[in-house]
């Protein structure tokens, strides 16, 4: 059971990863727009479904040329407000190598996953104005 409470402001989105033996080589790239909404994050969950890492909208780096209409001082309409996340199993196998295109992706903008015993999920939160 994850910890997604109904709320009629909220819209949520998630992926149930199954279990997968360590070392697996799964990875996600989440590509987007930054939404037009209050507050937006993106949250792994693992075992017993805690919370492991979350990427809250104000800290998510755009890409080169976009906006983040999260950040104090940033236009809120920005029309340019694309951003790429990646998220890569804690333990790459060895003679594995990320993407020469995916190198410019900041490192704010990376989180690990520990795929453990359990499933592990991928939540996205939007809360509309």
């Amino acid at each position: 059971m994850l910890p997604l409470q109904a709320d009629p402001r909220c819209a949520y989105s998630y992926v149930l990863i199954p279990k997968l033996p360590r070392g697996t080589p799964v990875g996600f790239l989440i590509e987007a727009e930054f939404p037009y909404a209050v507050w937006f994050s993106w949250t792994i969950y693992g075992e017993n479904a805690l919370a492991g890492s979350l990427l809250s909208d104000q800290y998510i780096v755009p890409d080169e040329g976009s906006t983040n209409p999260f950040v104090n001082g940033n236009l809120v309409f920005a029309p340019e407000r694309h951003y790429r996340l990646l998220l890569l199993p804690d333990e790459i196998p060895s003679g594995r190598t990320i993407s020469p295109s995916l190198a410019d992706i900041p490192d704010e903008n990376q989180r690990t996953i520990a795929f453990d015993d359990s499933m592990t999920a991928i939540a996205y939160r939007v809360y509309q104005a």
